[in-house]
């Protein structure tokens, strides 16, 4: 093709001037109008893919519309919370009740969990457009010892390339009474935090989602056998793209010594694990 064009470039010159010189008004203006509307399409195009990488990475920190929501179970002491959350953007964050360190920008929640001794739900949902910040929230607790959190975004928000434009994100925090120790199961595309403690213990941990991630600090698991559960998996995490994270935030103190069939990216480090997991 190469050698073909360097052999025939005049011709083909010559051959194009001629047809726009004899051409008449209407197909050079044609070609004229033809040649704009391809740049105006690839003007477009890449303007449009930029808008979308823009806004797709700095939504999280535009400025937002925020509600807060609070409840508090009647059951105080359940053996298993389940979650089931729609929010792509955002964490859920599961601390001790004692530990205000563990619910950023909702640390207020440890004054509904009763001196750490009653379980506490608190979102911050929010959203850039008005209206569109105040997520659903539902507790039910239909089945004795079991706790359901269903959470949902604002529904029909407006879409830019498949994205919501209204750039809904929540921050969920639940709080753990130093005398709970629950089976949790997850369901999320965005983030889980355990933001482990002394007084914070799970018997199980679940987390399922296409890009769910985790990260897990101070992992504390005192696990039993079920005999509804034939694989016994004191923890069980199913995400295709997400990442996870175990151990501290430090890098130098991160634990890769993780057994089980997780896949890991970066070097090794020789840290003590400070994940726990006793089987009975």
């Amino acid at each position: 093709m190469r050698k073909f064009e360097r052999a025939h470039k005049s011709e083909i010159h010559k051959r194009w001037k001629a047809a726009w010189t004899n051409g008449s008004k209407f197909t050079r203006s044609m070609t004229k109008v033809g040649c704009a509307m391809v740049c105006l399409i690839l003007i477009v195009v890449v303007a449009c893919g930029l808008a979308f990488l823009v806004y797709a990475s700095f939504c999280e920190d535009l400025q937002s519309i925020c509600a807060i929501q609070t409840m508090t179970p009647k059951m105080t002491l359940p053996t298993m919370i389940n979650v089931n959350n729609k929010y792509r953007r955002g964490t859920i964050n599961f601390g001790s009740g004692g530990n205000a360190n563990a619910f950023p920008e909702i640390d207020s929640i440890v004054d509904a969990t009763e001196s750490n001794k009653a379980v506490a739900f608190m979102m911050k949902s929010c959203s850039l457009d008005e209206g569109y910040q105040q997520g659903v929230a539902t507790q039910n607790e239909d089945i004795p010892g079991i706790i359901n959190y269903d959470i949902q975004t604002v529904p029909d928000p407006q879409q830019f390339f498949g994205v919501d434009k209204s750039c809904q994100k929540s921050k969920i925090g639940i709080a753990i009474p130093s005398l709970l120790v629950p089976r949790v199961n997850v369901t999320t595309e965005g983030m889980l935090n355990v933001v482990g403690s002394q007084t914070l213990v799970l018997r199980e941990l679940a987390l399922k989602g296409i890009t769910a991630g985790a990260t897990l600090t101070k992992l504390n698991i005192d696990y039993t056998i079920r005999e509804d559960d034939n694989l016994h998996r004191a923890v069980y995490i199913n995400s295709d793209l997400g990442e996870l994270k175990i151990g501290d935030s430090d890098e130098k103190d991160a634990c890769t010594a993780w057994e089980g069939n997780a896949y890991t990216h970066g070097r090794a480090h020789d840290a003590e694990c400070p994940n726990k997991i006793r089987c009975r």
